[in-house]
């Protein structure tokens, strides 16, 4: 690795937790995240911490406030993005086990202690547990439930929501399924690895709420989109499809195929829609052209994307002029 720079990690215990930050000019919040590790009631643990490539002074920061602390080390790596970044992590991890803590996040006091004792006591591969997901003036709780028949099959439909940093994984269970971030993903790469941990991991939830999340505004999931971010999109979409097709075995296994299809569907349609709604039909004929929204079935779709569906594949502009004025005049949301 290069530009390694390793700080002190303390020996290999059992039940050790690795906990795995990764940082990119995060010189301004990443003490209140340490210091949310710092007072966990579980003491056995090591803070792994990738630099990636942060060109503040982050790195200062960080060793001034472990300087003598003996469980953490920093790797500093050419900026590579976050899914690089957790995946070092996941290679310098000394523990039995592993979690991710985003370097704007917090965990609650007793996160470690509590999901170290469920997965012991729970014998699973992965302990789950609930997060608050903290918006400009409200804060969310989710999941809502504890219901792990048909995990996957929930995930996917959005009537279940885990955060990466909400999961407490059995690091000999993670190299035995070789599950990594796919760092050629520039979206959703949460999405695919949560996905691959549902399909093959057996796994517990439990409901105690001990994992805040930032959502911050001006991120890519609160912002305008551009074309390239929709079709970073799409592919991602496309790359859960495939690699989830591959690996996952449950007696669901046909619906959860009709639904990664239904969200790649969706996610097409959502570019398609912007283009209709700005009224670029001649680049949106071209897609229609291209197949870009053929063999997909459209009963598998949420109403308000089949009503969409139904009519960008008129796949005439004049068509499409005529209804825009019509539901523009009628003030109607389509």
């Amino acid at each position: 690795m290069d530009n390694q720079h390793f700080l002190k990690s303390n020996q290999i215990q059992n039940g050790l937790v690795s906990v795995i930050i990764p940082v990119y000019n995060s010189a301004s919040f990443i003490c209140k995240t340490i210091d949310s590790v710092l007072q966990q009631t579980y003491s056995n643990y090591q803070i792994v911490i990738i630099n990636d490539g942060s060109t503040d002074n982050t790195v200062e920061v960080i060793t001034k406030k472990l300087g003598n602390n003996l469980n953490f080390k920093v790797i500093t790596t050419p900026n590579g993005g976050v899914s690089k970044a957790r995946n070092t992590g996941i290679t310098y991890a000394e523990g039995e086990y592993i979690c991710f803590l985003d370097s704007d996040d917090k965990l609650e006091p007793t996160f470690l202690e509590t999901l170290v004792e469920k997965i012991n006591q729970n014998k699973v591969d992965v302990q789950l547990c609930g997060y608050y997901k903290h918006y400009a003036n409200t804060v969310e709780k989710l999941p809502k439930s504890n219901d792990c028949q048909r995990i996957l099959s929930q995930y996917l439909l959005g009537d279940m929501s885990f955060h990466i940093g909400s999961m407490l994984i059995s690091k000999s269970f993670l190299d035995k399924v070789n599950i990594r971030f796919n760092p050629d993903l520039r979206l959703a790469e949460d999405i695919l690895f949560i996905c691959q941990i549902l399909s093959v991991a057996k796994l517990n939830i439990c409901l105690s709420y001990l994992y805040h999340h930032q959502y911050r505004k001006g991120s890519l999931t609160t912002s305008a989109w551009t074309k390239e971010d929709y079709f970073h999109d799409i592919d991602a979409k496309v790359t859960i499809e495939k690699e989830i097709k591959q690996i996952y075995t449950g007696e669901d296994h046909s619906f959860v195929c009709h639904q990664l299809a239904s969200n790649v569907f969706s996610s097409k349609l959502r570019y398609g829609w912007k283009l209709f709604l700005a009224k670029k039909y001649r680049e949106l004929a071209s897609l229609n052209n291209q197949k870009f929204f053929a063999d997909y079935d459209i009963s598998v779709l949420p109403k308000k994307y089949k009503k969409r569906a139904k009519i960008i594949a008129f796949n005439n502009p004049t068509i499409w002029a005529l209804i825009n004025v019509f539901y523009t005049k009628k003030n109607t949301k389509l």
